[in-house]
């Protein structure tokens, strides 16, 4: 069982029983669970994990901030799981795709993935860099953040709970082979052992 408990202020219209809710919520608050973040594995890096917590926790408090995070948090990802690391995140998504074009992308990374990678990066730097004309505001809203959010969920479970999974079957499969090959030799050297022994002819024959 989850507890859960929510604030949410409205503007209302009437008194007593009869009020009704006018409008969108003014704002929500949501005061338990803290925030959404799903609980990820201890093999995914964990300033990746902290960074995809925070996005969730202040997704709604500031959606801005939170892609920022969700921004960052992809930029770990390719550095540690792709193995790429470059001075800025544009060229770090071209050597990106450049790999994938050529076959040479770690397993689980595709085409749409880097694509959406490749957005996240547009939205996540209204609130990393500031725009030529300060006056000019551009905002990203609370469900614009979820979106990310969920890219960087899928994107755990596409590559680091993949490849953990993949690893797993393999490393399972070379466990049975290799128990497999010493069944089969302590049945060899068993059966060598029950053997009688062999008698060259020769030591028999009459002198």
């Amino acid at each position: 069982m989850t507890l859960s408990v929510s604030v949410k202020t409205a503007a209302f219209d009437g008194y007593g029983q009869y009020n009704k809710v006018v409008g969108d919520p003014i704002y929500f608050w949501n005061l338990l669970p803290e925030n959404n973040a799903k609980p990820q594995p201890a093999y995914i890096p964990e300033p990746i994990v902290e960074d995809y917590v925070e996005a969730c926790r202040i997704r709604n408090l500031s959606p801005k901030a939170s892609a920022t995070l969700s921004r960052r948090c992809l930029q770990g990802m390719i550095r540690d799981f792709c193995g790429i690391s470059k001075a800025r995140l544009i060229d770090e998504i071209n050597e990106l795709k450049r790999r994938v074009d050529e076959g040479k992308a770690a397993p689980g990374v595709n085409f749409e993935a880097v694509e959406a990678i490749d957005q996240v990066r547009g939205i996540g730097n209204i609130g990393a860099h500031m725009e030529k004309d300060i006056n000019l505001i551009i905002p990203v809203d609370a469900d614009e953040a979820q979106l990310l959010i969920q890219l960087i969920e899928m994107l755990f479970e596409e590559w680091y709970v993949a490849r953990h999974s993949r690893q797993q079957r393999l490393a399972r499969i070379a466990s049975v082979s290799d128990e497999k090959k010493a069944a089969i030799a302590n049945a060899r050297a068993g059966q060598n052992a029950l053997a009688p022994p062999t008698v060259n002819p020769s030591e028999n024959a009459p002198e």
